[in-house]
């Protein structure tokens, strides 16, 4: 969701884009079921400082329910989060090697 979210907001072609990712060789998309809901608005409960908002908190719950630690994004919440979860291994696909 985050891609195509980036996507939409960013490139007037969204539309086809979005069908372009969603197309790629293994990219999946999840299954959003009340567990992750729930697990999401913990999240949001117990992490209120990190600046994480509803779909970012959905993205590591089904990460969570998957079983997936490691997270390309350069979102900077999402960032943060992974200062406060252990199991969480955060790579930012733009910055700069060494900052």
């Amino acid at each position: 969701m985050e891609v195509v979210h980036y996507l939409h907001t960013q490139h007037p072609e969204s539309e086809t884009l979005s069908t372009r990712f969603l197309g790629l060789d293994g990219v999946s998309v999840a299954d959003l079921t009340r567990t992750d809901v729930e697990e999401a608005s913990a999240l949001l409960r117990d992490y209120p400082h990190v600046g994480i908002g509803g779909r970012d908190a959905t993205v590591l719950a089904a990460m969570q329910r998957y079983d997936v630690s490691q997270l390309w994004t350069h979102d900077s919440g999402l960032k943060r989060m992974a200062d406060e979860l252990e199991w969480l291994d955060v790579t930012d696909p733009v910055e700069e090697p060494g900052q």
